[in-house]
């Protein structure tokens, strides 16, 4: 019997094409076949990274997972995303919650390929989480101060890297969901100068942008929207409420609403608000304008956050 990893990717290819592609039973067996005659260890780094962002650019990307897995590929090529599928979930009392982080991937990965979402938020939306699985406290967040999933992650993406050619220029925004998934979620644990730094690192809208270019929107407007699905994944709930959205635009727009002092001949403006006419000034080149941003923070978390949008430690995951 001869075939070639290639052959593999391929089959695996064409079971992301729609929906209804079904591998027969020669198909997956031919497959296993070439797993165990590690075909796909023979591939390039070139090969392996040309081979994911194909299928994540796929009109049905889980179809090329789910073929893989069923043969024990996906393991071999991808083992950060199968040791997701043994990672439960905490009981969520709905009938279509996902039943392991793996899954909960895929479903996300679905809504972004039917949306059209461009390749740097596909491979945010399946990426983010690996490593999280090899970790005590990677149990959708519980023990998260000890576990620092973000540096696990991280530190898996760069493993994963090592072995699989990926564009790094499309892979910022998997980084940055990676660092800031779990402060989003908990609100940066309500402290103001928290807020306010994450907000300066993503959130505040752009002043001024390149004539003649459509206004990009904010990174925090990604990934609250990354946030967002993986939410609906979890549960199982189409458009499910997803308070830390509407409260980090509140923040947002209460941090934005504070006069900025006019910027100083020679003074450097903030480089995310972007550079030229119209740019922010750098808000720690003016003690008082930070102190009168983290005032307006203070009031709304002190007096207006209300206790349920704080997560509470999670319940145990189901064995």
């Amino acid at each position: 019997m001869t075939g070639t990893g290639q052959d593999l990717i391929r089959l695996s290819l064409a079971a992301a094409q729609t929906q209804a592609t079904c591998l027969d039973a020669q198909d997956l067996a031919w497959m296993s076949c070439l797993v165990q005659m590690n075909r796909l260890e023979q591939l390039s780094p070139e090969q392996r990274g040309q081979s994911l962002c194909r299928a994540l650019m796929a009109p049905y990307p889980r179809g090329f997972f789910e073929a893989l897995r069923a043969c024990g590929g996906l393991k071999r090529l991808l083992p950060e995303l199968d040791l997701l599928f043994s990672q439960a979930l905490p009981e969520s009392g709905t009938a279509t919650a996902a039943p392991n982080a793996g899954e909960v991937q895929l479903r996300v990965l679905g809504k972004l390929a039917a949306s059209g979402a461009p390749l740097e938020q596909r491979l945010a939306g399946l990426l983010h989480r690996i490593g999280w699985a090899q970790t005590e406290g990677g149990q959708w967040g519980y023990r998260r101060l000890l576990a620092r999933p973000g540096e696990v992650a991280q530190a898996a993406l760069a493993a994963l890297c090592e072995r699989m050619d990926l564009p790094q220029a499309q892979l910022q925004l998997c980084r940055q969901l990676m660092q800031h998934r779990d402060p989003l979620l908990h609100l940066a644990d309500g402290e103001p100068e928290a807020v306010l730094q994450l907000l300066q690192a993503l959130g505040l809208p752009q002043h001024a942008h390149p004539p003649g270019q459509p206004r990009k929107p904010a990174p925090l407007t990604t990934l609250l929207h990354l946030c967002q699905l993986e939410h609906e994944a979890a549960t199982g709930r189409a458009s499910a409420s997803f308070v830390q959205a509407r409260w980090w635009q509140r923040m947002q727009a209460a941090v934005a609403a504070v006069p900025a002092p006019a910027a100083q001949p020679g003074e450097r403006p903030n480089a995310l608000s972007g550079a030229g006419s119209g740019a922010r000034p750098d808000p720690a080149w003016h003690p008082a304008w930070h102190q009168a941003q983290l005032a307006c923070l203070r009031q709304l978390l002190l007096h207006e956050l209300p206790a349920q949008a704080q997560h509470p430690p999670p319940r145990p995951p189901r064995r």
